[in-house]
């Protein structure tokens, strides 16, 4: 992918980070050289001056990264730091709108917005600058608000945490789906399925008999879970089969555990069984375009500010389903065209042998 060159304010922002840092090393450095107790006849040798400190710390930069500082460290900041000055980059930060902490909370409230699917645009973002610091400075904050290009700025000074897109279209019902508390509950779900807690959850007593099986229902007893535990055998007409069978379950005797208890009469818990891997699937759907309108980088005369990319206009979609098992293997995907009927040149192309 092709980059993007760093604007010549995020190359200043860059060295005046990198300034900063250098000179919170040399003042440690010079405060552990001259501490209290720390004398000549200690160190056997005498103490660093500012500027031979300032030379160790750059010394030490240029062996690590191999590249040399954009300029020198000064022994006079240096000093100034040392006691008690204010490094370059928080005094620049006194000059502007926000305050620091003003400036986290709105940085929080963008990621926020942008992780629901409502990203802020320019526009809205002035607007909440504008609100917070009118609020806090009164008639002292000019009435047209902040400048034309200050959230240019604040999104480049803040380049760690933002960034600019361009927007994707999100359906809304998706972006409502798509929370920490749903996905939290839905995983949560999924694990105690898969690993078969949710099989045995209700008693056998409740269980609908699956009607639309074919059983031969000639001379099949079925127990009573009753008071009485007693068997009958079931009607022949199917709808006084259902009626009789309310609340029954057809159980195979040699394998079946009882329901209900002997003294409580509560229903005894099965162990819970893992489902196997190879009866795990995962299916997704997409559509495809018989033009693929997607924008790609071509390339085309310098003097054109706009390069066209020819295409046909059609609208129908092509839907593929492809399906996977957790084991590895995959199944053959299906492939859904539109029309009444099925065109035989539709299956002659078919390395994946789709269906």
């Amino acid at each position: 992918m092709v980059g993007q060159a760093e604007s010549i304010t995020k190359r200043q922002h860059k060295k005046t980070e990198l300034m900063d840092t250098l000179y919170a090393k040399a003042v440690t450095l010079y405060q552990a050289e001259h501490g209290p107790g720390v004398t000549e006849e200690v160190l056997g040798r005498k103490l660093h001056s500012l500027r031979k400190i300032c030379i160790i710390v750059e010394n030490e930069h240029y062996e690590q990264t191999k590249k040399a500082l954009p300029k020198h460290l000064s022994s006079s900041t240096l000093l100034r730091l040392v006691n008690g000055g204010t490094p370059k980059s928080l005094s620049n930060s006194s000059w502007g709108w926000l305050l620091q902490s003003e400036e986290k909370i709105v940085i929080d409230y963008a990621l926020e917005l942008a992780s629901r699917g409502f990203p802020l645009t320019h526009q809205r973002l002035k607007e909440i600058v504008d609100k917070i610091c009118r609020s806090r400075l009164g008639d002292k904050f000019s009435e047209k608000g902040v400048g034309r290009n200050w959230t240019t700025c604040f999104v480049e000074k803040h380049s760690s945490r933002l960034k600019m897109f361009w927007s994707s279209k999100l359906d809304t019902k998706r972006g409502q789906a798509v929370n920490p508390f749903t996905n939290e509950e839905y995983f949560k779900l999924l694990k105690e399925v898969l690993k078969g807690r949710k099989d045995h959850e209700f008693p056998a007593a409740v269980v609908d008999t699956p009607w639309e099986l074919e059983i031969d229902w000639e001379e099949i007893l079925i127990p009573a879970l009753g008071p009485d535990d007693a068997e009958i055998m079931l009607p022949e007409i199917e709808e006084s089969r259902k009626e009789a069978a309310k609340g029954w379950v057809d159980v195979d005797e040699t394998e079946r555990v009882d329901a209900v208890g002997e003294d409580e009469g509560e229903v005894e818990q099965l162990e819970p069984t893992p489902i196997n891997k190879d009866c795990i699937y995962g299916a997704d759907k997409s559509g495809f375009n018989e033009d693929d309108g997607a924008k790609i980088r071509v390339i085309g005369a310098r003097s054109k500010k706009m390069q066209h990319k020819q295409g046909g206009g059609s609208r129908e979609n092509t839907t593929v389903i492809v399906t996977i098992c957790a084991d590895g293997t995959a199944i053959c995907p299906t492939v859904i065209f539109k029309g009444k009927h099925f065109q035989v040149n539709w299956n002659q192309d078919n390395p994946t042998k789709a269906t």
